[in-house]
């Protein structure tokens, strides 16, 4: 998951589903995704922090700090922030399976009875073009 998040790129993604055309651009998109130079993680965070306060709404207090994400200080924040985003953008977040050490975190609390079908697919939609 940190590899795929650390760079920013796949944050950008998620929110240009939820809100088509609100990221102008990514910065670091090449054959391997799993990478983008320094510059490039932290210009597609901006963006996403942008985005999240500008068009869904999010206080600077829900945000995570970059370097939560880039050099992974504090990866509860990272999830909260993208649990928080989903309630603003009003879908249903997703429940994945944590591993054992960030289980325990208040990330960790489940939903119960939420349909996650439709969100889902857009996630998986937008990996998939960007391929």
């Amino acid at each position: 998951v940190f590899t795929f998040l650390q760079n920013g790129t796949y944050l950008c993604m998620l929110v240009d589903v939820l809100s088509p055309g609100c990221v102008p651009s990514l910065h670091g998109l090449d054959a391997d995704i799993s990478f983008a130079s320094c510059a490039d993680a932290e210009a597609n965070v901006a963006t996403f922090r942008r985005v999240c306060c500008e068009v869904f709404g999010l206080n600077v207090g829900d945000l995570f700090e970059p370097a939560d994400l880039t050099e992974w200080r504090d990866p509860d924040a990272v999830f909260r922030c993208i649990r928080r985003l989903a309630e603003r953008s009003g879908r249903q977040p997703l429940q994945p399976e944590l591993p054992p050490r960030l289980a325990g975190g208040d990330i960790a609390a489940r939903s119960a009875g939420s349909s996650n079908a439709s969100y889902a697919a857009d996630v998986a939609n937008a990996s998939h073009a960007a391929n």
